[in-house]
């Protein structure tokens, strides 16, 4: 299971949603991970920092390592 660590960006645009955070993996290995998923008609994202890691923790998203283009 990925734990969320620290939400670094979120991006939303009507009901699709982005987020950029640090999560660790199940070996313990911490890492700048990208996800991105749909929002269900009428559900919206908490705005409690704490909290918005444990919704996404419960979504068990797919994390993509994130590495940022420089232009």
């Amino acid at each position: 299971m990925i734990c969320v660590k620290l939400i670094e960006s979120v991006r939303q645009l009507k009901n699709s949603v982005e987020v950029i955070a640090t999560v660790i993996d199940d070996d313990d290995k911490e890492f700048l991970g990208i996800s991105d998923f749909f929002l269900m008609s009428g559900e919206t994202l908490p705005l409690d920092e704490d909290d918005l890691s444990y919704y996404l923790e419960d979504k068990l998203l797919d994390w993509d390592l994130y590495i940022p283009i420089w232009d």
